[in-house]
């Protein structure tokens, strides 16, 4: 990388006046693309397999802050290579109508090796304006998002369908599923789950006055996910979902 130096002057019309000298660092595209794009949870590794259900029934109050908080999650832990498949939880929830956005942010990653060769550091930069490009549009796109709505809940429709989505991700692949929803399911439909060496969080979980049923509801799903083949479950209440960091990475 190479630096340069120049002086911002503060006022026009005064040649008298002190000028102030101002680094500016250029190219920043000898430096691996990590070190320029991404948020300190990605590093180069297995590629992320992403299933995210966001309950849309009425029972469900923070539908559009689930949705919110999804969209700063691609934005600020989103990863070259990461496939995202983001769901709703409805009375459809297996079938396909319940897609709310799928999309794949581009990858691997590229590290310039050489600061002194010019295809590396170009290859660099040529991926990196993809990644940022693709995150901005999926982060857009969540955004805007109609999330629709729904009297009943199946929720293990969701399950289902999440599990038949990550079975098919690459071997080696981190597989991720995030749940923002109060896990009541008013349908009861039933039907064959697998969630072998899944990692659940379930986010923005809506809880209930009733201190005794919340926490039930809680360990009846954590030992279903755990029987299903999780490999960890994690719950996290909306202001604990508010300030977490690596929800993506952690175990």
């Amino acid at each position: 990388a190479t630096t340069e130096i120049y002086t911002l002057s503060l006022h026009e019309r005064s040649s008298d006046l002190m000028r102030i000298p101002i680094l500016i660092v250029l190219g920043l595209s000898a430096f691996p693309l990590q070190a320029q794009t991404g948020p300190r949870v990605c590093s180069p590794g297995a590629a992320r397999y992403i299933v995210e259900g966001i309950d849309v029934s009425g029972s469900y109050k923070l539908t559009v802050p689930a949705i919110l908080q999804t969209a700063a999650l691609v934005e600020h832990e989103g990863c070259p290579g990461d496939t995202w498949f983001v769901r709703r939880i409805n009375d459809r929830s297996y079938d396909d109508s319940a897609t709310m956005h799928s999309f794949r942010l581009p990858g691997p990653w590229l590290a310039v090796r050489n600061a002194f060769d010019r295809r590396q550091k170009e290859a660099a930069a040529l991926a990196e304006h993809d990644f940022l490009r693709a995150r901005v549009e999926a982060v857009a796109r969540l955004r805007e998002a109609n999330p629709g709505a729904a009297s009943m809940t199946d929720f293990t429709g969701f399950i289902a369908k999440a599990g038949e989505l990550l079975a098919k991700a690459p071997e080696g692949s981190r597989k991720v599923l995030l749940i923002a929803s109060d896990m009541v399911d008013t349908l009861g439909r039933t039907g064959a789950i697998n969630l072998k060496d899944v990692a659940v969080v379930v986010m923005m979980f809506q809880g209930s006055a009733n201190i005794d049923r919340t926490q039930r509801l809680k360990k009846t799903w954590e030992d279903r996910f755990r029987k299903l083949g999780a490999s960890s479950v994690r719950f996290l209440d909306p202001d604990e979902t508010a300030i977490a960091r690596g929800l993506l990475s952690a175990p």
